[in-house]
């Protein structure tokens, strides 16, 4: 067996459970040796289809707004959600704020490896959905609608959350993008689970150290921190702290289950290929043999697109904590932007000591039928031994 600082450790978890719960210690051992294998091989394979994508590139054609296929060759994209921010933002942080809860900023993102180049979707509590399907797909369509070479050939990678990136939605929508004409094949690959550092974490990584030297007071000075924490990374704002959302949300999942079936064991796969044909070939890793699963249940329209997702904005409880405890933090020129008075008078029930009801844990229950400890039967007032007890 491998010593044990070679092992990360999901590896190392997975050796002492299997140690513990298998008898057979070469069975146990063999199946350690294949994962790391197949670690490799995923990480080699990721690492290929990058080299190859960045040799065949022309150096004029930059990312942006391109025509459908109109790039005869491939591009490769990795996407993930970060760790959110929190702003006001001071590295000397005064101590009143440590125990309260700023504005919060979710960011996605999308790295273009060939390009060396990563969009970070800075995404203002007031404009946030969630972080699952609906929202992810809307984001990497805004990347590849307005940020893309116009490609035939696409390449994906991701982590394995099943809520946010493998999920049947986001697989239907890479079968729409084929069969409207936005590609002709697209090949969706994720990484092992517990080894998927992948390039958005190295721009994230920029991004971060950067962000932890600099004052921060407004969404602004966030993209401006991004935009200079290296030339990899570039910003865009899903929405301002208030109006409306510049990049839309859709709903996609109840928009595609019109088209499409689901895709059936989808945890079971690691590669997920799609084409023009309305047929879904799954792998389960890059060495094994293919499968082929149909979902197209009707041909989607050209042009329609799904409804949108309305975004409810900040909870007027929310903006009344904002107002009261993080409005002093905030430099004075963006005070009303990023804490102002709200329009709707505070509910008197409603406190200002948390952002929201879902922050605090509901009161635990008492138990009626719990019987009292036998051992302490007769210790109330006056009874059992003690000052109470009659001699």
């Amino acid at each position: 067996m491998p010593p044990a600082s070679d092992l990360c450790w999901t590896c190392q978890q997975g050796a002492t459970r299997l140690l513990n719960t298998t008898r057979d210690f070469g069975e146990a051992l063999r199946e350690l040796e294949h994962h790391q294998a197949m670690v490799k091989q995923e990480r080699q394979h990721y690492i290929d289809i990058c080299k190859t994508v960045a040799s065949q590139l022309p150096a004029d054609r930059q990312l942006g707004s391109h025509d459908h296929c109109s790039f005869q060759g491939s591009n490769h994209l990795s996407f993930d959600f970060a760790q959110q921010v929190h702003y006001p933002h001071n590295p000397l942080q005064p101590g009143p704020i440590y125990f309260k809860t700023p504005r919060k900023c979710g960011i996605f993102r999308v790295n273009s490896e060939g390009h060396k180049r990563q969009i970070n979707y800075l995404i203002d509590e007031a404009h946030s959905c969630g972080k699952g399907a609906n929202v992810v797909i809307s984001l990497l369509h805004d990347f590849l609608e307005n940020h893309s070479l116009g490609e035939t050939h696409l390449y994906l990678h991701a982590d394995n959350c099943a809520g946010q990136n493998k999920n049947s939605a986001m697989v239907q929508y890479l079968q729409w993008r084929c069969l409207t004409g936005r590609h002709t094949q697209i090949q969706l690959s994720f990484l092992l689970t517990g080894h998927t550092k992948f390039s958005p974490d190295a721009g994230f990584g920029l991004l971060k150290r950067k962000f932890r030297r600099t004052r921060v007071d407004c969404l602004d000075d966030i993209k401006n921190v991004v935009d200079s924490s290296s030339e990899m990374n570039s910003a865009k704002l899903v929405g301002a702290e208030s109006g409306p959302s510049q990049v839309l949300t859709y709903d996609w999942s109840a928009y595609l289950s019109q088209f499409f079936v689901k895709v059936k064991q989808i945890k079971s796969f690691h590669h997920f290929t799609m084409n023009n044909s309305g047929t879904l070939v799954v792998k389960e890793y890059n060495d094994t043999g293919e499968q082929q699963q149909v979902l197209l249940k009707k041909q989607p329209g050209q042009n329609t697109m799904p409804p949108l997702v309305i975004t409810k904005g900040l909870d007027i409880k929310r903006q009344w904590y904002l107002f009261k405890e993080i409005r002093p933090f905030v430099a004075d020129h963006v005070k009303d932007v990023v804490a102002p008075l709200p329009n709707t008078p505070e509910h008197p029930a409603s406190g200002s000591d948390s952002e929201s009801d879902e922050e605090q844990p509901p009161a635990p229950k008492k138990n009626k039928t719990a019987q009292p400890n036998p051992a302490q039967r007769g210790r109330g007032r006056g009874r059992g031994r003690g000052r109470g007890q009659k001699q």
